[in-house]
């Protein structure tokens, strides 16, 4: 009965996290958006870590009276042994929590640097819970689709706010007009941090689009996709509009060579639709080659105010190279380092601070320092090896070469739904790193969520309970030819 509770409270601690940290607010707080889905976020990981601890002591997998290390039967070493071997990029995370603590011993305040240090360690204890837990194939279903009921949620109150309707937020910028895509920040602070969050989604949807048997399911992600897609467009935001190209190009690199000619017909209607209705809702015909236009010209501004920021994340890196200035001290040290680069270039913009470097790995670098950085790309190395050897099989009816990959002996998913679901998520989580090299989604409670839910729910998929689950077919309408 116990265990019954605690998988419970596990799934749906999951289920709430994906569905409610993106939308949670806080209208009485001086952070209205920002902190109390952290917090959310903070409070849902602890609960279903908790949970699946007691289901241990409950399994007699860890003994509430472990023995001495010697023999250590039933014992906490045994069964840490065993998770440890059965969970991919263990040692890269753990170098990353390392680096993290380390970095304690240049931070000036080390209390203030522990808000930091524990995201990193609760995400990665998200991240080993999904893995563990969630071994069936429904159950990574349903996670993937909340996490996208609550991407339509945002894009539906962000459409409604580009026409200038805010009947929940009212976040209006007195300096920014009160309409169009400055006004479009959905249950967050900024249209860059929304659109942000946003770019990991569409070729999820694809996915589970091509791989649903339920027409109304069909018609429900077809109209999502174009949803979130246009939207992310109209927003107009460099790295994320950058990111959705990227992860396009990876999802049709894997999938369109295994789709039949029709279904290629199909998705070139389909971006012609979507071209004409972006024009249509933003009143210009030529809005695309608008979008175009203001991406060359968000690039001019990096010469600016955030070329300062990466350059006083550089003077940072200089200054302590191995183990960083601390976790979450680059917007306590910002201006210490700025006047340095200050000295060296001529500045003309107008921040006056920065919080964040606004690019994920010169922060990090700056914060963590070397070490840091080294188990970043280890990490994002390792879980793409393993993403594409599942996804690519030896004999892959796209042609593509066969990857290698450290796992060497591990069981592939061979022209599944499954492989389709790896691809989606593998490409979500290329768009999320592009758009972290102009922003910090990662300082984001709902875009550092999606992302490491994505990245576990691979792994899970590898590791279905059931022989039979491994193998699900596609749906008979499924564009799919050529499985193995």
């Amino acid at each position: 009965m116990i265990l019954k509770i605690c998988d419970w409270i596990i799934f749906y601690s999951l289920i709430f996290l994906v569905t409610l940290t993106p939308i949670v607010i806080n209208p009485w707080g001086d952070d209205q958006f920002r902190l109390p889905k952290e917090v959310f976020a903070q409070i849902m990981i602890i609960i279903a870590f908790s949970s699946w601890l007691i289901k241990l002591v409950e399994e007699n997998l860890i003994s509430p009276h472990p023995p001495l290390i010697k023999g250590d039967k039933g014992g906490i070493l045994s069964t840490a042994k065993r998770i440890v071997s059965e969970t991919p990029f263990i040692l890269p995370i753990s170098l990353l929590i390392l680096a993290s603590i380390l970095s304690l011993i240049n931070s000036t305040s080390a209390l203030f640097s522990f808000k930091s240090i524990l995201n990193i360690i609760l995400y990665s204890l998200l991240y080993i819970v999904i893995v563990n837990n969630v071994k069936r194939y429904k159950q990574i279903k349903t996670l993937l689709v909340s996490a996208l009921l609550s991407g339509i949620i945002t894009s539906i109150y962000c459409l409604i706010q580009y026409f200038g309707l805010d009947p929940i937020t009212h976040t209006v910028n007195p300096v920014q007009p009160n309409i169009g895509s400055y006004r479009t920040t959905g249950f967050l602070d900024n249209p860059d941090v929304v659109s942000g969050y946003l770019v990991i989604l569409p070729t999820i949807v694809l996915s589970l689009f091509i791989t649903s048997k339920n027409l109304f399911l069909k018609i429900l992600f077809i109209s999502s996709f174009i949803l979130i897609t246009l939207l992310i467009i109209l927003i107009h935001s460099v790295t994320p509009i950058l990111g959705l190209l990227a992860a396009f190009i990876i999802f049709t690199i894997f999938v369109v060579p295994r789709i039949n000619f029709n279904w290629k017909v199909s998705l070139v209607v389909l971006l012609i639709i979507s071209s004409i209705g972006l024009g249509v809702m933003t009143d210009k015909p030529s809005s695309i080659l608008g979008r175009i236009s203001s991406l060359y010209k968000g690039l001019q501004d990096l010469s600016s105010d955030r070329l300062l920021m990466w350059r006083t994340a550089g003077e940072m890196i200089k200054d302590k190279p191995i183990l960083g200035i601390g976790m979450g001290m680059y917007k306590v040290k910002f201006f210490e380092y700025r006047d340095k680069v200050l000295d060296k270039i001529p500045y003309f913009g107008v921040y006056e601070k920065a919080e964040q470097a606004h690019n994920e790995y010169f922060q990090l670098w700056a914060e963590m320092g070397t070490i840091g950085i080294i188990a970043a790309i280890w990490l994002i190395i390792s879980s793409f090896a393993y993403t594409i050897k599942l996804a690519v099989p030896r004999s892959s009816a796209a042609g593509l070469p066969y990857i290698p990959s450290p796992l060497e002996g591990e069981g592939r998913v061979r022209g599944t739904t499954n492989q389709l679901l790896i691809i989606g998520c593998m490409s979500g989580v290329v768009a999320i790193l592009i758009d972290a090299i102009g922003s910090f989604p990662f300082h984001i409670a709902p875009s550092a969520v999606v992302t490491v839910v994505l990245v576990a729910l691979t792994v899970s998929i590898q590791n279905l309970s059931s022989p039979s689950e491994r193998e699900l077919s596609l749906p008979s309408s499924s564009p799919l030819v050529g499985e193995d």
